[in-house]
This record gives C-alpha cells, sequence and structure tokens, in this order.
C-alpha cells in the first residue's frame, strides 16, 4: 500500500541520516587526530599550529577543544595545514 511504501522510504532516511552522521563523527575524529599528529611532530601548541598556518587561532583551538564540535575542519584549513606542516 502507499502508507506502507512511505514508511519504508521513512525508515530508509532515518538510516542514512544515521550513516550520514556516523560518516561526519569519524571524518572530525580524523580531523582530531591529524592535528594532534601535528602537535605530537611539531612540539607546537594548537595556537601556534593555527597562527603558522595563517589561521586564526580559534579555527583550531576550538575544534579541539570542544567535543560536540558538529562539523569537520573546511577544506581550506587543511590545506593550510599541509602547506605549512607539510604532511597529511
Amino acid at each position: 500500500t502507499s502508507a506502507h511504501l512511505q514508511e519504508e522510504s521513512c525508515g530508509g532516511l532515518a538510516a542514512q541520516e544515521r550513516s550520514m552522521s556516523e560518516r561526519m563523527q569519524t571524518l572530525i575524529e580524523a580531523h582530531r587526530d591529524y592535528v594532534h599528529q601535528l602537535r605530537l611532530v611539531t612540539g607546537l601548541s594548537f595556537t601556534q599550529i593555527a597562527r603558522q598556518a595563517g589561521l586564526a587561532a580559534s579555527t583550531i583551538v576550538r575544534f579541539m577543544g570542544r567535543d560536540d564540535w558538529p562539523h569537520p575542519l573546511a577544506t581550506g584549513t587543511l590545506e593550510k595545514l599541509r602547506r605549512t606542516y607539510g604532511f597529511g
């Protein structure tokens, strides 16, 4: 029936949203791991890492300091970090 198809469609959408959320969380964790590696390799603070890459300190400090940060680092931010530190 039409109602049954609509219910299946909504259930499928909820599963897709959960999957997207899980992928987003995995990406955020990967970006955090990358910034932690930068810190270990360089010996710099998060503020110093950001400033040397031409970023506002808050870009990295907030991302690393808040467990509930809702999104990964922007592509431009990652590019600046990679250009500055040469790996990643």
